[in-house]
């Protein structure tokens, strides 16, 4: 690992001695690529294979999602089709969208599926572009925000969304007011932030950082992501905190203060700029533990069963 990352330092340093420009474009396009596509933990393999297939598209690329009918629907709907032979009039359950964070997919959050099957919800899942079952090399936070519109307006209004990770950036934008690409923002009461990333900015300085390039590099980066993605407003712009203010969504953030991916300022940021975030801490429990502790699940399922449940 440690002499690809020299590698890439040297290929950028390099390229920006001629043109800084194409040295913003091309950190930035690896930047955006996934080193790698993880496994689903055996145990969950199961959940898996009980889900309905659903396809969907972003940017060219085919995407695969999943639903889970809640278990007030007719057993017979799963392995259907999503969407035939359903009666218009039959009341729908409560929907929560799970959105996995950078080098996951879905099946990483399968652990969710059950719990919330029984408490009454039906359950939602993507593997991004370029993660899990989905086609492609390359994706961003717009395109996580893209897919949970595309899947809001496919099955129906979303009750909640659990988010891990960078997974909470897609989330945030998707929500926020006005800066989603091609589709209108969407409406979502609860949502629950779990090891959060807060900041697209932020995540771009830290690979700057880990990569040791110069400190010219963050504003390269940057720039390219605000002209590739960002719908000519800048990457801090498009920061949790900037955007989850102006959501009306109750935004839970579960965070372990020992989180050493994803550190805790970036939630307490976001909670003490948003009046509608409120930050619990979880010790103990790293970036990826916390995703899928009992405990967390347990306290997500009170968040999502509280007043205002549909």
């Amino acid at each position: 690992m440690r002499l690809i990352l020299a590698a890439i330092r040297v290929y950028l340093t390099g390229l920006s001695v001629f043109s800084s420009r194409l040295a913003g474009l091309e950190a930035f396009r690896i930047f955006c690529t996934p080193r790698f596509k993880r496994e689903i933990p055996h145990e969950l393999v199961p959940v898996m294979d009980t889900a309905q297939p659903v396809r969907l598209e972003v940017d060219g690329k085919a995407v695969a999602a999943f639903r889970w009918p809640a278990p007030s629907e007719d057993s017979s709907e799963l392995g259907r089709s999503p969407g035939l032979d359903r009666d218009p009039g039959a009341p729908s359950a409560p929907k929560v969208l799970l959105v996995h964070g950078w080098e996951s997919r879905a099946g990483r959050l399968a652990q969710w599926v059950e719990p919330l099957r029984g408490a009454g919800f039906e359950v939602l899942a993507f593997d991004a572009p370029a993660h899990g079952a989905s086609e492609g090399s390359l994706t961003n936070p717009m395109e996580f925000a893209i897919l949970i519109a595309d899947l809001e307006s496919r099955f129906g209004p979303l009750h909640g969304l659990v988010a891990h990770s960078m997974g909470c950036i897609g989330a945030a934008m998707a929500v926020g007011g006005g800066f989603l690409r091609g589709a209108e923002d969407v409406k979502v009461p609860k949502l629950l932030f779990v090891g959060g990333a807060e900041s697209s900015a932020q995540a771009m300085t830290d690979y700057c950082r880990i990569l040791g390039l110069g400190p010219k590099f963050p504003d390269l980066v940057q720039g390219a992501a605000t002209d590739a993605v960002a719908t000519g407003h800048t990457v801090e712009d498009l920061a949790g905190h900037r955007l989850l203010g102006r959501a009306e969504t109750d935004v839970l953030w579960l965070h372990a203060p020992d989180d050493d991916e994803v550190s805790i300022a970036e939630a307490e940021t976001a909670a003490e700029a948003c009046e509608n975030v409120t930050l619990e801490r979880f010790p103990g429990l790293g970036h990826h533990r916390i995703a899928r502790d009992p405990a967390v699940i347990e306290r997500g399922l009170s968040f999502f069963s509280g007043a205002g449940a549909a």
